[in-house]
């Protein structure tokens, strides 16, 4: 397909949506990504703040930079993390950056690699998301803070990193049969260093095979816009959960299409969450993508805590039956064009315990 046909079907959406999806087309390739030199994606993350477009990262092969492209592939930049190491990075994606900062959204980049199993735990570096640069822009960014971990129970191979993008729960999937789930605590988790670092809680191990998988392995993974569904890739899947946490792993998967064979590890969904980009590998890479032609939404309120931190809540989702008032409120005067003036008492995202599903969500039993 050619890239501007891809671009019609990856059309910004003005706000975040979700809900679910009964039929989907089959996988489509898309444009070359044109930034950088790049052989061994291993990372990708749709932009909500940026809408159109996208960031990658490479693994342990090079050395710890993030690209930026649109979804036509158009270079955006290049982006080097100062101060900080690329043992093996193996996954991206974006999430609401810890409580209390300044800023909406945040890459978070998963240093969780470990093939030879040497590793006690692994890294997330999170980085406030940067503006896009013009084609062939480079520059520094710092890290915002760094969340260091340890496993319970010894070193694990992973490549996903599963941020909710609503309430900043994270959880970790191993690349082994079965696959292993971790919950990081705190929601979102706080910074810790590599001296005293978190320690996670296993929640589940999950065959995947027998939910329908050809290959036993995840090898990168994603949270729907507003924490609807997760999504699993393996080498050969496309796995659509219903719901987060590892009470969705307990679910039924949606098998969906997929490229061919070795095209694809990293997985996001787009803003509109009617799309899921893949990434080919290999030294040639292109954009993939898997678009659902039959959704059903179910976000009553658009707001977007990835784009819009409201005052005083530095991106914090609310929950409950007081959040929902609020949101329904808040809907209405947005169509006036008021919402920016309004002050939001910030509630905090910690609305359950790690790995449950948080109240206040449609359409999440």
């Amino acid at each position: 397909m050619h890239a501007c046909a891809l671009a019609l079907i990856l059309a910004p959406a003005l706000a975040r949506e979700d809900g679910i999806c009964t039929a989907w087309l089959p996988a489509v390739e898309g444009a070359r990504i044109e930034v950088g030199d790049l052989a061994e994606i291993s990372g990708l993350a749709a932009s909500h703040a940026h809408p159109g477009g996208v960031w990658f990262h490479e693994d342990h092969q090079e050395g710890p930079v993030l690209y930026a492209a649109d979804t036509d592939g158009g270079d955006r930049g290049t982006f080097t993390l100062a101060g900080v190491r690329n043992v093996d990075w193996e996954d991206l994606a974006v999430g609401p950056c810890p409580d209390g900062e300044p800023v909406c959204t945040c890459l978070h980049v998963a240093d969780i690699g470990d093939n030879d199993l040497e590793r006690d735990g692994g890294v997330v570096w999170r980085v406030p998301e940067p503006e896009p640069l013009d084609p062939g822009g480079r520059t520094q960014v710092g890290p915002l803070d760094a969340v260091h971990f340890v496993y319970p129970d010894g070193p694990h191979d992973a490549e996903t990193l599963l941020v909710d993008p609503d309430t900043g729960a994270v959880l970790l999937v191993t690349k082994e049969a079965p696959a292993r789930v971790f919950a990081f605590p705190g929601t979102p988790p706080a910074s810790a260093s590599e001296d005293d670092p978190l320690v996670l809680e296993l929640l589940d191990a999950v065959d995947l095979e027998s939910l329908g998988a050809s290959a036993p392995k995840a090898s990168g993974g994603a949270v729907s816009p507003a924490g609807l569904r997760t999504v699993l890739r393996t080498d050969e899947d496309l796995l659509l959960f219903r719901g987060t946490g590892a009470a969705a792993f307990q679910r039924e998967p949606d098998v969906l299409p997929v490229p061919p064979a070795g095209q694809g590890e990293a997985v996001a969904f787009t803003p509109d969450g009617r799309t899921l980009l893949l990434v080919s590998e290999g030294t040639d890479p292109h954009l993939w993508s898997v678009t659902c032609t039959a959704f059903q939404p179910m976000v009553d309120d658009p707001w977007d805590p990835l784009v819009d931190c409201r005052s005083g809540c530095s991106g914090c989702a609310t929950g409950g039956s007081v959040a929902r008032l609020v949101a329904g409120l808040l809907a209405g005067l947005a169509a006036l064009g008021r919402r920016r003036s309004i002050t939001v008492p910030c509630r905090g995202r910690g609305r359950g315990p790690a790995g449950g599903s948080p109240p206040g969500r449609p359409g999440r039993g």
